[in-house]
């Protein structure tokens, strides 16, 4: 029988994948000829004024962030991949500024 469950069919039109979004960002950088956090802050980062984020884990981002945790409630630590860094590389105490950099992007885009 045909399970026509919407968990059953939400599983056949979205999965999740690490792979799906640091291969991209892997690539991009390949292209570049450079790393993925060298780009990121060339391209992203620097453009939107964000001083406190960065894809390495500097003693200057490392000390403004809050601390993950894990399903009981432990430290987490925080995950390097450098392979996989357009998974969510990024370390940002500054996340709002990207926020209002979209803003200012989409305002700018829509009168031109």
């Amino acid at each position: 029988m045909l399970d026509t469950s919407c968990r059953a069919i939400r599983a056949l039109l979205f999965e999740y994948s690490d792979v799906g979004f640091g291969l991209p960002g892997h690539a991009l950088a390949q292209l570049e000829h450079t790393t993925y956090g060298a780009l990121a802050k060339e391209q992203l980062l620097k453009p939107l004024g964000m001083t406190m984020s960065d894809t390495a884990s500097t003693d200057a981002v490392r000390a403004h962030l809050v601390p993950g945790h894990g399903s009981a409630d432990e430290a987490a630590m925080s995950w390097d991949i450098p392979g996989l860094a357009g998974t969510g590389a990024i370390r940002s105490y500054d996340m709002l500024r990207c926020g209002v950099g979209s803003w200012r992007v989409a305002e700018a885009v829509a009168t031109e």
